[in-house]
């Protein structure tokens, strides 16, 4: 059973829809945020209507960097290892201030501080540095959870099945993992132990069976942000966990931060803390009709929204990424 804690915040305005962001591209989608003891990452995909390539329209990959929490950007000085239509997505270590991995097609890129040097060939969809542990990446590959002991030379299978996220190890106990899975439209969220078929179920918040899930770990503390869908209302909600690693799942406690709204979508990608306190990235996105079951919308011709949060999720506030 679940334990929960009540309401960290109550409920909080969130942006009106259709606001205004000064200079905005006519498309662009955040594909991840990256936030640590160093500078903000973004890693954004941009559509320019002028650049094709027969029918198709290409995209444009940008890795931007902020020292100010979002308020200013400038571009990587590294750009990126290989172009948009090769690139999935980019990862960081939290304890290692600008120490970045890039997941592609060609395989998986880690940042020296000069260039990116390919470190597998593994076409891994997401990836993560354990905390303080450079060589201990953690993946997911075709639905699979998989660990690399050696900087990605060789893998193994960790054997969790249809695995759509591995999100954050606990700095307090860096072989520990989280990993969010999919099944048959069900979102579960797993505890692993670093050791192959080792996982734990662990409760969701006031024990819904979540519809959509999205999630990020505080790598500072190793508290869990939780973005779950109440699949009765459709509306999304924002949870934290003090103790996602108490060793009786059982106890595992959640307590609500925000509630949403109907009609919008929201994916959690980051958290970190700063001299100001905890903060909180993701991205917004709002439902053509409000609908509410339904987590691949029709898009309406803009991306997702980038939002943040400067108190730990009470508020949030556009984030101008450009």
């Amino acid at each position: 059973m679940v334990a929960n804690g009540g309401d960290v915040a109550k409920e909080a305005a969130i942006l009106p829809v259709g606001a205004e962001i000064p200079n905005r591209p006519e498309r662009s989608d955040i594909i991840s945020v990256l936030a640590g003891p160093g500078p903000l990452f973004v890693l954004q995909l941009q559509w320019d209507p002028q650049s094709t390539a027969g029918s198709s329209i290409v995209p444009r990959a940008r890795l931007l960097a902020s020292d100010d929490l979002g308020s200013t950007w400038r571009s990587f000085p590294g750009d990126l290892p290989v172009d948009a239509t090769c690139l999935y997505t980019v990862a960081m270590d939290y304890s290692t201030r600008d120490t970045l991995y890039a997941t592609s097609c060609q395989g998986i890129f880690r940042w020296t501080g000069a260039l990116w040097e390919k470190t597998s060939s593994r076409k891994a969809e997401r990836v993560l540095a354990a905390y303080g542990n450079p060589e201990m990446l953690r993946a997911t590959e075709a639905g699979r959870v998989i660990e690399s002991l050696d900087g990605g030379r060789n893998w193994r299978d960790l054997g969790l099945n249809n695995a759509a996220v591995v999100a954050g190890s606990d700095p307090r106990n860096p072989r520990q993992m989280y990993a969010l899975s999919v099944y048959k439209g069900l979102w579960m969220l797993s505890r692993g132990t670093g050791e192959p078929g080792q996982w734990t179920q662990l409760p969701t918040p006031d024990g819904l069976t979540a519809f959509y899930a999205s999630m990020a770990v505080d790598g500072s503390i190793g508290e869990i942000y939780l973005v779950v869908r109440n699949p009765q209302t459709g509306v999304d909600h924002l949870w934290r966990s003090p103790n996602p690693g108490t060793p009786d799942a059982s106890q595992v406690r959640w307590e609500h931060v925000h509630e949403f709204g109907k009609g919008v979508d929201v994916q959690m990608f980051a958290a970190a803390r700063g001299t100001a306190g905890l903060a909180l990235y993701g991205t917004l996105d709002y439902r053509p009709g409000g609908g509410v079951v339904d987590s691949w919308w029709e898009d309406a011709g803009e991306g997702p929204m980038p939002i943040r949060s400067l108190d730990g999720g009470r508020t949030w506030e556009a984030l101008v990424v450009q």
